[in-house]
């Protein structure tokens, strides 16, 4: 049996390689997405394992699947991993939110142990320069040798263990791209679920404007930011009565593009300080703001050009609408496999803690 850190350690592999099964199960086993292949290859620090909420009778047999037995002790650890990615966010839980956690954990565990032996039933093959090229991208992420085997010794696992969890992983994943390899999406459905969406591919509304900035902290001496108000408030009058606003920049900006006139070409919404950006896509064209305060200090705006959200033509984002629509159907596809893999299995939950209060047993 592994030991509890050594357990956590696979155990939070197991997770994080079992989103490629549902987010890339598209492409043989040599096409990974480059963006999935980092996040299975990509194991947790060793030194930084889960704590597992320990289970009280870890070699308790909590549910069988098709023959296969389901410890505690799995179960507890594949909820400790979920529920310490919550805690980190300060997230609390009560004796019962808890409970809830095994039993979604049990029912992940149900789902994965019964598409690895549709997997074995069906003989699904893994190449094996992927499985090496799998473990070697680890061994690479450690540096060398020494530190990989270094790395395994303080996870309590062997390279052994590793290949054959990142084995098992790659199976299901080629289990998924069987499953799903006649999935398609004609441009005809893509414009259909284009037309149907427009709201959401859209470009963002851009403001162009310049700035002129004299700075003043929030924490600055009084006198200090009495004077940046002043210089704020004269270049703000000169600019008003219809001084060059460039010119003004050059001479009163503090800011780092003051050289360039203050000018910070077009920007969408999320990108400045929330009074700064009000200020920029609420002054009209053409119009000079108020002076007005930013933690950073006082600011002067010119607003010199806005472009509007509009639509994103469909031949342009044709290919990626396609993309999504065969996502979207491989995971349909993924859902519909397992529900009828699900039902065909024989599921025994045998510690009614780990039953909804309102489902019944499976059988």
């Amino acid at each position: 049996m592994f030991t509890n850190r050594r357990s956590s350690f696979i155990l939070s592999l197991i997770l994080i390689l079992s989103v490629v099964l549902f987010a890339a199960c598209g492409g043989d086993d040599e096409a990974i997405p480059e963006a999935d292949r980092q996040a299975a290859i990509t194991a947790p620090n060793a030194d930084e394992a889960v704590s597992p909420n320990l289970a009280p009778d870890p070699d308790k047999v909590v549910a069988i699947v098709n023959g296969g037995e389901i410890t505690a002790e799995k179960v507890y650890e594949v909820a400790s991993v979920n529920m310490a990615q919550m805690a980190a966010q300060g997230i609390t839980f009560t004796e019962e939110q808890e409970r809830m956690h095994r039993i979604l954990a049990l029912d992940l565990i149900l789902d994965n142990q019964i598409l690895m032996q549709e997997a074995e039933k069906r003989a699904i093959q893994v190449a094996p320069v992927t499985l090496e090229d799998q473990i070697q991208s680890l061994k690479d992420q450690q540096g060398t040798e020494d530190e990989f085997e270094q790395y395994l010794a303080n996870a309590g696992i062997s390279e052994a263990d590793l290949r054959d969890e990142v084995a098992r992983r790659l199976q299901m994943q080629n289990l998924a791209t069987l499953l799903t390899r006649n999935v398609t999406a004609s441009d005809e459905e893509a414009r259909a679920y284009y037309d149907a969406n427009r709201e959401t591919y859209m470009t963002q509304e851009l403001t162009e404007a310049s700035y002129i900035l004299r700075n003043a902290g929030e924490t600055d001496p009084e006198p200090l930011r009495k004077r940046a108000r002043e210089k704020a408030d004269e270049a703000h009058a000169r600019a008003v009565a219809g001084e060059d606003f460039a010119a003004l920049a050059k001479e009163f900006s503090q800011a780092p593009n003051a050289a360039k006139g203050g000018a910070l070409g077009m920007f969408p919404r999320g990108v400045m300080f929330p009074a700064f950006e009000k200020v920029a896509f609420d002054t009209e064209i053409g119009g000079i703001s108020d002076v007005f305060e930013t933690v950073t200090g006082y600011n002067i705006m010119k607003v010199t050009g806005r472009k509007p959200s509009e639509p994103i033509p469909f031949e342009e984002i044709r290919p990626q609408l396609k993309l999504q629509l065969i996502e979207e159907k491989k995971g349909q596809v993924m859902q519909a496999e397992m529900a009828k893999l699900r039902k065909a299995a024989t599921v025994e939950v045998l510690d009614p803690d780990l039953i909804p209060d309102d489902l019944p047993a499976e059988n």
